[in-house]
């Protein structure tokens, strides 16, 4: 797992800034997963886009999941915060659906 400088730094050389209503944060470019991952038999779930941002950023800002979660701006586009899982890598993984 990466301490907090070390995400710091992978998401200021690779990061986008994003904006919710408490404030900004460097998120990773919105990326849809591999959907051979999601299989539902023969058929593929739905796949919405992921992002990845420090821990600490998306707790300080007060981001929320589901239905009425919290509207994310990333590169001019609004998605809501679906749900919110911590990766192995200590990056909080937000999954992002239309607002």
């Amino acid at each position: 797992m990466l301490d907090a400088e070390d995400r710091q730094v992978m998401l200021e050389a690779c990061g986008v800034m994003a904006t919710v209503p408490a404030g900004s944060l460097l998120v990773s470019p919105p990326e849809y997963p591999d959907p051979s991952l999601v299989l539902n038999g023969d058929a593929v779930e739905q796949v919405n886009p992921v992002c990845q941002a420090a821990a600490e950023d998306v707790e300080a800002l007060g981001v929320v999941t589901g239905e009425n979660g919290t509207v994310i701006t990333i590169q001019g586009r609004d998605y809501r915060v679906l749900s919110a899982r911590e990766s192995a890598s200590g990056f909080t993984v937000l999954e992002l659906g239309a607002v």
